[in-house]
């Protein structure tokens, strides 16, 4: 198969391309419907209003003072913390619980989450990050190759394995109901 077209790699390696030095086409009748100025920069908005910005340009909340990473985090998290502390409407433990486990279970150890509870999950959810592990339970390991001792010194592996599973925002759809709303699950920390 004879290959016609140069505009590709082969044209270029054949020296036959149909492009210029600045990797153009020559052809202007390629594209009849562009009008040549087309991609110019214009100063007419076309119809756009144009808002003017009247806000201040930073943070809008003071700065931490001794500048720690958690103090950061703690700017955009404790939101998220009073949260689900105040508006814990839905209790996903629950529905597993009720919907027939065995008793050898591991949610029949379920208890309330609590909100310092909480920020040492995500702490070590977020470390997990910077150490990275083929599974889950070997943050939890005590071989000396592993030696994590971080995560079972402030949560014990079935604690996090429940809270990973249970931790839920918004209510699962019901069979048959239809969700329009693609966010449901994390609507609560926008609104």
């Amino acid at each position: 198969m004879e290959v016609d077209d140069y505009t590709g790699v082969a044209g270029i390696i054949d020296g036959k391309s149909n492009l210029d030095d600045d990797g153009d086409e020559h052809d202007e009748n390629l594209y009849p419907n562009v009008s040549q100025d087309a991609g110019l920069w214009q100063n007419e908005l076309n119809g756009m209003l144009n808002f003017e910005f009247t806000k201040y340009s930073g943070l809008l909340v003071q700065s931490p003072e001794d500048g720690r990473p958690i103090d950061y985090f703690q700017l955009i998290a404790d939101e998220f913390f009073s949260l689900h502390s105040q508006r814990n409407k839905y209790n996903y433990a629950e529905e597993i619980f009720l919907s027939g486990v065995d008793e050898k279970s591991t949610i029949t150890a379920w208890k309330p989450l609590t909100v310092p509870e909480l920020r040492t999950f995500f702490g070590l959810l977020l470390h997990m990050g910077t150490w990275i592990t083929n599974k889950i339970q070997d943050y939890w390991r005590t071989d000396y190759l592993f030696n994590l001792r971080c995560f079972g010194d402030n949560m014990s592996r079935d604690r996090f394995l429940i809270i990973l599973l249970c931790l839920h925002l918004a209510k699962n759809p019901q069979s048959g109901e239809n969700i329009e709303d693609k966010i449901y699950k994390f609507r609560p920390l926008l609104n």
